[in-house]
């Protein structure tokens, strides 16, 4: 019915594609489907370098908090230096506050999720970009199944996140400009996901090239490279 009809749709679009390898993960109905890669993913969420409350499954591709809890995790892999680019799903039916960005390797408290932290950097569910406690606006608003693109130049300090493929403030990674935030001093950056509601929250990592929905900005490679 219905539902045999959204997963048909996805399953042309996404799902069963012989290049994306991937397979559909089915999830309680407040956490609706997933399409998770099942091989070549280029790095996972580290279970080493998460909150108490954050549940990874999928081989690590996929991160849960419960009802009412709070928690961040961190990718394995980091970057010290080049220009990188993932994709980060949100998986969850009700947004109160999941945030999906990059972070450093320290100064972020993975017990809460990333927005208060100033070594944090990302988009909140409502489009807005934030980091240290002080968001503002800046693109598009994420849902259920959208696809959060995130760009790094870690070269000039500068990155984009642009949901669903439509860089935020009109940016463009691949001339460098309208970025979401400047200066990002010299450091390893990871990919981070995280929540504080009162509802169960998941998102996803996708950080190899042969699995990614959108196109890579020119110049750019995959975070897992």
């Amino acid at each position: 019915m219905l539902v045999n009809k959204i997963i048909k749709t996805h399953y042309q679009e996404h799902l069963y594609s012989p290049q994306q390898g991937c397979t559909i993960t089915m999830f309680p109905a407040d956490h609706g489907f997933s399409f998770t890669p099942t091989a070549g993913s280029g790095t996972t969420w580290n279970p080493s370098d998460k909150g108490a409350n954050v549940t990874l499954s999928g081989a690590n591709l996929i991160a849960s908090t419960g009802i009412s809890q709070s928690g961040s995790v961190r990718s394995v892999k980091g970057h010290s230096s080049g220009l990188v680019y993932a994709e980060l799903k949100d998986l969850t039916a009700i947004q109160e506050s999941l945030c999906l960005g990059i972070a450093l390797g320290s100064g972020v408290n993975m017990e809460s999720y990333p927005y208060p932290s100033a070594s944090a950097w990302g988009m909140i569910f409502n489009g807005n970009k934030f980091t240290g406690g002080v968001g503002a606006a800046y693109g598009n608003a994420f849902a259920q199944n959208d696809i959060v693109c995130v760009a790094l130049n870690i070269s000039t300090g500068k990155v984009w996140f642009g949901p669903n493929g439509v860089w935020g403030g009109g940016g463009d990674p691949s001339a460098g400009t309208g970025e979401a935030f400047s200066g990002l001093a010299a450091g390893t950056y990871y990919l981070i996901g995280g929540s504080s509601s009162t509802v169960a929250e998941s998102h996803s990592i996708n950080a190899e090239s042969s699995t990614f929905i959108y196109n890579i900005p020119s110049g750019f490679s995959s975070w897992g490279v």
